[in-house]
């Protein structure tokens, strides 16, 4: 089992982890790409005796299945990194609703004063866009 960081405030961010595990893991997958490419041909080894070849093929084989446990751990880190998702703390979830009203205040404001003013059309438009930005903005932290 692979032990996974805590995505927190004052640790590395996701995107950083998962941008590292991914080179990892496509570095190893370029390792494993040149062992298995790499010649391990039995007319090397007959000199040694009956069993060198396959003492080899072996070891080979091992070194093949830890190379691929590497690229195991380099999945996890990448994978839970991409599901990672920082949780506000209460006290950035109240300054989060903090701005919602501020900006709901504000949308209020520009309504008032746009049904108070006589403005010229193009003063009336902008002043809509930015009412309607400032609604979505709050929305999105409510």
């Amino acid at each position: 089992m692979t032990t996974l960081p805590t995505l927190h405030i004052n640790g590395t961010g996701a995107e950083t982890l998962r941008a590292e595990y991914q080179a990892l893991f496509e570095a190893l997958a370029v390792a494993e790409a040149r062992l298995l490419a790499a010649t391990c041909n039995g007319r090397d080894f007959y000199p040694q005796g009956p069993d060198a070849y396959y003492v080899a093929r072996f070891e080979r084989s091992e070194m093949l299945a830890k190379l691929r446990e590497v690229m195991d751990y380099a999945n996890a880190w990448r994978d839970h990194a991409s599901a990672l998702r920082q949780t506000p703390t209460p006290e950035q979830l109240q300054a989060i609703r903090s701005v919602g009203a501020i900006f709901q205040k504000m949308a209020d404001t520009i309504t008032a004063a746009f049904q108070q003013a006589m403005l010229d059309p193009e003063q009336r438009d902008r002043l809509q866009q930015v009412a309607a930005a400032l609604k979505v903005i709050r929305d999105r932290n409510a």
